[in-house]
């Protein structure tokens, strides 16, 4: 059926694409992990962001005086205090 040199040729070929498909694992292997680890941070910062969102909320709700000045001086301090976190 086959000759000796075409069974080597065919051999030769597959070992070659199985060495470039590990190679490609590998490689989206590491992507993988770069990209859990922007994903973790992301999702700290996430965490922060709603953090913030609800403490503003809060400071809405408590608003019941309708007194602007104090509600946007405790505004610009939740937004400073987060900007200095970041």
């Amino acid at each position: 059926m086959f000759k000796r040199k075409e069974k080597q040729s065919l051999l030769e070929a597959r070992s070659k694409s199985l060495e470039r498909a590990e190679k490609q694992i590998t490689e989206m292997t590491q992507e993988n992990l770069v990209l859990y680890k922007e994903n973790k941070e992301l999702n700290v910062e996430n965490e922060e962001q709603k953090e913030l969102i609800h403490r503003i909320i809060n400071l809405l709700n408590a608003n019941k005086y309708n007194n602007e000045k104090v509600f946007l001086d405790k505004l610009k301090e939740l937004v400073n205090d987060y900007q200095s976190k970041n």
